[in-house]
């Protein structure tokens, strides 16, 4: 009789498990759109000059259709907090974001940004013995995220472009080569077959400036700067900024695994 007991003890609990796969949660709206009283010009330099600075990997961008297209890894313990319909009792390995932001101009002097985000996390749940990828939908975390930024980086570009002009007015004039640069993911390293720890990654080059007349584009890896080794953005700055505007320096980049070498003249 106690062993039985047991036994529907036991098969209660598991009924229960399998009843509790989903957490049922209140969902609350999603926003996935927002406006904005600027030009779409301006809307979509400030995003596209913004991200980059915050450092998010854009993997493709068509300003035609005013599409931005943001790839990130996320940890195990990040999915959960980012999920509505994450299966209870797993153990989750990472996770993937795939966010497609669209800038769309609805008159000549307002625009309207959409989020969309497509989540994924790879775990183990309580009743199974191999990991899998699940598909889940996101609670607008992430969403909500963009479209702030997105307006923080709207609302502060001219207060930013302020900034700048009075730091150079009162701090003298300091060299520039006009690219956006980050630090290399152990993705793109294994890409462009770079150690980690050696070289940093373009993406983005001014028009006009000192790299874009040295033809460097977006994708290549700087290695050498004026016989540096360049193993980090930081380091790259600290060199950078002490060039003498008019200097000429020898860049060593790679470009598609074949090395060249570049000259730039350093510019403000």
């Amino acid at each position: 009789m106690r062993r039985m007991s047991k036994a529907i003890l036991g098969a209660i609990v598991l009924a229960f498990l399998i009843g509790c796969a989903t957490v049922p949660t209140m969902e609350k709206p999603v926003e996935k759109s927002r406006d904005f009283n600027k030009p779409f010009k301006e809307v979509w330099s400030s995003t596209i000059e913004g991200l980059t600075r915050s450092g998010e990997l854009i993997s493709f961008t068509e300003k035609e259709s005013g599409l931005i297209v943001i790839e990130k890894d996320l940890s195990g313990n990040e999915i959960s907090s980012l999920a509505t319909n994450a299966p209870a009792l797993t153990i989750w390995h990472r996770g993937k974001v795939k966010a497609s932001i669209f800038i769309k101009p609805i008159s000549e002097t307002s625009t309207r940004v959409f989020a969309n985000v497509n989540l994924s996390g790879i775990g183990v749940t309580f009743l199974q013995q191999y990991s899998q990828e699940f598909m889940l939908n996101s609670n607008g975390t992430i969403e909500r995220n963009y479209l702030n930024l997105v307006d923080s980086l709207i609302s502060s570009g001219r207060q930013y472009e302020a900034f700048e002009k009075d730091y150079v007015k009162n701090e003298g004039a300091k060299p520039s080569l006009g690219i956006a640069v980050k630090d290399l993911t152990p993705e793109v390293a294994l890409a462009v077959d770079i150690p980690m720890g050696k070289g940093v990654l373009v993406t983005q080059v001014k028009k006009d400036s000192p790299a874009f007349k040295a033809e460097i584009k977006p994708g290549d890896v700087i290695i050498l700067f004026n016989g540096n080794e360049v193993r980090s953005v930081k380091e790259l700055s600290e060199v950078v900024k002490n060039m003498g505007i008019g200097k000429e320096v020898e860049v060593r980049i790679i470009r598609k695994g074949e090395t060249k070498l570049m000259k730039i003249v350093m510019e403000q």
